[in-house]
């Protein structure tokens, strides 16, 4: 069995001291390569075992970030500095670290280290969000004792609970699922279409979440496909659990044009309804069934949930689609929790916890 490949990247926050134990605990399942930034490497350079890439090195035609990038299966950032991931976040490629981070093109992980008030900036800031909408993950921080003798939220998570994790998600021996995400496109002619605001970002934030919770998750875009075209598509899949965070039209244009509309030849449009996809694949036999309800009535989705026999239903008040906060509820076999204004990222952690 070929290992898989982790680039662990560490920066300069206090909780590089656990570092080792990190690298020491995934060595022995993994194949691993360490760089880190300057300071790192000026003052943590007698790690034991650990050889730590240089900044400069002899590959021939392949710059070493480029290197490095190219090699790793995942990058594992451990710890993750305020200053490091900051960086990141605004495309700063200033050293050989965030070089390496800004040129890969597989998943990244950062384990955050720091001070409270640090963690909370860039929370405010919108920093952790927005390189989550991006497909990284993170794991921690966790609240305790901080190297300043205060308890607070920063704490790096332990080697122990980060090896954890990592195995969890290159295994994939959780459950099954399937999650369908982004906006239907109903087409009125070849290249015109009806769709709506849906950015698929639940939904890849909640693929994220569950790789990281070691279930295998294959995601299906919606927009590729009319209702019954997804319905069928659906139905071919491996799978015990389908999840739908997709915004899926529930119109269709009546005898749309096979050649493009010319100006001014139109006057109206004709609808009628579309199948129900939700419906359809609730029929099927063994499959837990997960649906999203946008509307301001709770009721409705309780309703919806009862009709199809549904596993579970995320209800969300309207005004969450396009939004990064979301109010409603999670409703999973015979569990319910409400919630306001919450981060998509924390309300995918919620529904991960269900599953």
């Amino acid at each position: 069995m070929i290992m898989k490949k982790i680039l662990l990247v560490a920066t300069g926050s206090v909780a590089v001291e656990k570092f080792k134990k990190v690298h020491d605990l995934l060595k022995k399942d993994f194949t691993i390569r360490v760089i880190a930034t300057k300071y790192v490497r000026e003052n943590y350079s007698d790690w034991k075992g650990i050889k730590v890439e240089e900044e400069i090195s002899d590959l021939g035609t392949f710059p070493l970030h480029i290197e490095h990038a190219s090699w790793a299966d995942l990058i594992l950032v451990v710890p993750a500095t305020a200053n490091t991931i900051s960086k990141f976040n605004a495309g700063i490629a200033d050293n050989q670290v965030l070089s390496t981070l800004i040129a890969a093109r597989q998943p990244i992980i950062f384990v955050p280290a720091m001070n409270t008030y640090m963690y909370e900036a860039l929370n405010e800031r919108g920093i952790i969000n927005n390189l989550k909408k991006f497909g990284h993950m993170f794991i921690g921080p966790t609240t305790g004792m901080l190297r300043e003798g205060t308890i607070g939220m920063g704490r790096m998570i332990e080697p122990e609970e980060i090896f954890s994790i990592i195995k969890n998600y290159f295994n994939n021996q959780g459950k099954k699922i399937l999650i369908s995400y982004g906006a239907s496109k109903i087409y009125i002619d070849p290249i015109r279409f009806i769709t709506n605001d849906s950015t698929g970002q639940t939904a890849k934030l909640l693929e994220n979440e569950l790789r990281l919770l070691g279930h295998s998750v294959e995601m299906i875009d919606v927009s590729k496909y009319s209702n019954q075209e997804l319905i069928d598509e659906i139905k071919k899949k491996d799978f015990e659990i389908y999840i739908s965070p997709a915004a899926i039209a529930d119109y269709d244009v009546k005898n749309p044009s096979k050649t493009k509309i010319k100006k001014n030849t139109i006057s109206e449009i004709k609808i009628e309804n579309n199948l129900d996809v939700i419906e359809e694949i609730s029929k099927l036999k063994n499959k837990k069934i997960i649906a999203f309800k946008l509307d301001n009535d709770k009721n409705n989705a309780l309703k919806k949930m009862k009709k199809l026999n549904l596993h579970g239903i995320i209800w969300n008040k309207l005004g969450s689609m396009g939004n990064s906060k979301v109010t409603g509820a999670i409703m999973i076999n015979g569990n319910e929790k409400e919630f306001k204004n919450l981060e998509k990222s924390e309300l995918v952690k919620l529904i991960g916890g269900y599953i």
